[in-house]
């Protein structure tokens, strides 16, 4: 679904939590890349997150989308380790597959440790079509499995959320029916010893959303919204917030909620849950609420960020959440999916460290970079949290050579 086109931003927070085996040493230089999928090259890897073991510094786990080349799979969501601190890797194969679906894509990856026991979770969405096909019974699942033992054997899958599609003709008492077609998307995974979170986004109505009429245009709008859960709760999903999302020509409109991030603070179990919000033509923001009571109930909303909204379309590529021109290719101008999404990571002292891609308009041409701000004095219920100043972590790093730059912009934040 929306594609993590923010590598960089993953990076430099997982350098914050010091997950990155050698961040003070390594350069940004393309000739230190390792190869962390299997090397089939005809088929994409896309979509990856990495986590470090909690007590082991040497082992790495990272998932990805894998665009399957057998197994009759459109693709699916992949598990590689490393065991020598990232130098070399080792494929773990694909992710289980909750029952009744056959794709699965968005991978996040977590660990905790309970006594003497190592637990990674992958979390991902499972579909039981592909997006373009995706109608009438088709349903679309948010699940995790675990693994004791380095990602060499997982356990079945558990299913946190689901959505099945009951109607997919799109005109039908619109706009009275809701949950008509309604599909999950892009899920996060956070965990805290033995408590489990996820969040992931809702679309109320796939069908309509997709609908295209014999002019080629997309009429219809779908709710969407951010959810939040405890697994284990018996309480229903709690809805952090909502918007209305449309689809290719009409995406300027779109003021959608995507891209939800959960951070938890391991020392007083504080529960951070970030995501973005296109708020105009021009506009988003990124958004925080708080937990205190291990995610039974969320403070109010706190805007962390106000970037400027990547525009929707560029080239060959149309997409609410952004675009950018990529090359020209036989004369056309080729464009590729961006996004704004936050990504959330806590220091030992209580603070806050957040990336997201930022936008410059007013840039020749305009253009993309990777955006950093420190937020302090957010472990107190009632109280909102203060916030540094955005830093342009690119244009940092660039300048100063190394990654040594990124622990400086952390000093001085």
């Amino acid at each position: 679904m929306q594609k993590r086109v923010i590598t960089l931003t993953i990076i430099a927070a997982l350098l914050i939590s010091s997950s990155i085996v050698y961040a003070d040493t390594l350069s940004w230089e393309f000739y230190n890349d390792v190869l962390v999928s299997n090397a089939d090259t005809s088929y994409r890897k896309i979509e990856a997150h990495i986590m470090k073991h909690p007590t082991d510094g040497n082992i790495l786990m990272a998932a990805f989308l894998d665009y399957a080349a057998h197994s009759g799979a459109e693709r699916r969501c992949r598990v590689a380790t490393s065991t020598d601190g990232g130098a070399t890797w080792t494929d773990r194969g694909y992710l289980p597959l909750p029952t009744g679906t056959y794709i699965s894509v968005d991978p996040a990856v977590a660990v905790s440790k309970v006594g003497d026991t190592i637990r990674w979770y992958v979390a991902c969405l499972a579909l039981s079509d592909s997006i373009k096909y995706y109608n009438k019974n088709d349903v679309s699942k948010i699940y995790y499995s675990t693994s004791t033992d380095n990602g060499a054997t997982w356990s079945s899958p558990t299913v946190v959320a689901e959505a099945k599609c009951v109607d997919d003709n799109p005109t039908y008492d619109y706009p009275y029916a809701d949950e008509d077609c309604p599909i999950v998307d892009k899920p996060w995974i956070a965990v805290n010893g033995s408590n489990v979170y996820l969040c992931w986004a809702r679309m109320s109505d796939f069908s309509r959303w997709s609908y295209k009429d014999s002019n080629g245009n997309y009429p219809y709008s779908s709710p969407i919204a951010i959810f939040f859960k405890r697994v284990g709760s018996t309480n229903d999903p709690i809805r952090l917030d909502s918007g209305t999302s449309w689809q290719a020509n009409n995406s300027v409109s779109d003021r959608s909620v995507q891209g939800c991030n959960i951070a938890v603070n391991t020392s007083n179990g504080i529960i951070y849950v970030a995501w973005t919000k296109l708020t105009g033509d021009t506009t988003a923001s990124i958004r925080m609420k708080r937990s205190f009571d291990n995610g039974n109930t969320f403070d109010n909303t706190q805007i962390i960020a106000s970037p400027n909204r990547i525009p929707p379309s560029a080239g060959t590529c149309t997409d609410a959440f952004g675009c950018v021109i990529g090359i020209t290719i036989n004369g056309q101008q080729s464009g590729f999916r961006v996004n704004n999404f936050p990504y959330l990571a806590i220091d030992s002292s209580n603070n806050l460290h957040l990336t997201w891609t930022g936008y410059n308009s007013t840039a020749s041409p305009p253009n993309t970079n990777i955006m950093y701000r420190k937020i302090t004095n957010c472990i107190t219920q009632g109280q909102n949290c203060s916030r540094s100043s955005a830093v342009n972590v690119v244009n940092e790093v660039l300048q100063q050579g190394s990654v040594l730059a990124f622990n400086n912009i952390l000093k001085q934040n």
